[in-house]
């Protein structure tokens, strides 16, 4: 009686080792995109979570969101609390480390809150109004907990008092964030509406 013997004694310890070349070829591409990113050993959260946010939209480098980052501060925030109101006067911005936060728009004093948008970690939010002094268009609300990073007026003029330049080179960056922002929530409701 002859024994039967498996072609393969032992069974891959990674199911992805047996699959086709094309699965081979996205299975490295995802692993080289997720792969962490190096920053140095003086990088400090901030700094990450900014290069993190502008990464597709600048060449600037870790030396310049160095130079921004001491004015950002760390806020822990649990869900359910309101950052502020639509037509408040504007007076930070924040930075999403992690956590959502969902912006709601009524139409007037009255109608009910409408969610217009869910601001996703690495996202600045209340940029436009920040720089621009416009009343605040929606209401803004943690919808889980969240760290956050604030510069307020008062650190945004200290920048600009001490170092003009890097100020207005950030200012230009997060309202193109807004303009990036504005062309894709356009597209998306072109595309809802055909």
């Amino acid at each position: 009686m002859s024994s039967i013997r498996p072609i393969q004694s032992r069974l891959s310890d990674n199911i992805l080792d047996t699959a086709s070349p094309r699965k081979h070829k996205i299975m490295n591409a995802g692993q080289e995109i997720l792969k962490p990113k190096p920053t140095s050993k003086k990088s400090s959260r901030p700094t990450s979570v900014l290069m993190d946010a502008f990464e597709d939209m600048t060449d600037k480098k870790e030396d310049f969101f160095n130079l921004i980052a001491p004015y950002f501060h760390e806020i822990p925030v649990p869900s359910g609390v309101i950052l502020w109101f639509q037509g408040d006067t504007p007076d930070c911005l924040y930075l999403v480390e992690r956590g959502i936060l969902r912006a709601t728009w009524r139409a007037k004093e009255g109608d009910p809150s409408r969610p217009v948008e869910s601001i996703l970690p690495g996202t600045l939010a209340g940029e436009l109004g920040f720089f621009t002094g416009r009343k605040r268009d929606a209401t803004l609300v943690t919808d889980s907990e969240c760290i956050l990073w604030k510069m307020e007026k008062s650190d945004f003029d200290s920048l600009l008092a001490k170092d003009p330049n890097t100020a207005n080179t950030f200012m230009r960056l997060a309202l193109n964030f807004s303009a990036e922002r504005l062309i894709a929530m356009t597209y998306y409701a072109f595309h809802l509406s055909l």
